[in-house]
């Protein structure tokens, strides 16, 4: 089975009561993931998360485009969880 990237697939999810929203792209990933969210949500923080639950890597979102390496990360399944939301994100080779 051939292995096959698309760069432009996008994980997202919006909160209908504040309008505010967080876009995930690429998903599948290789190297890193951009995260676009609302002005309001500047400065939330976020964890990634592996298949266990355990907290991979950290931090504070800072800017509306955000980019999170993933290099570290060997590939499989995690999660991106902020205080208001979970998105799956994928991590491939």
């Amino acid at each position: 089975m051939e292995n096959r990237y698309y760069p432009n697939l996008l994980a997202g999810t919006m909160d209908v009561n504040t309008g505010a929203t967080l876009k995930i792209h690429p998903n599948p990933a290789l190297n890193q993931i951009s995260v676009e969210l609302s002005e309001n949500l500047i400065g939330t923080p976020y964890w990634i998360l592996d298949a266990l639950g355990t907290t991979i890597l950290s931090g504070k979102l800072q800017a509306p485009v955000e980019i999170i390496p993933l290099n570290t990360l060997t590939a499989g399944l995690f999660t991106l969880k902020t205080l208001e939301w979970s998105v799956k994100i994928v991590k491939i080779h």
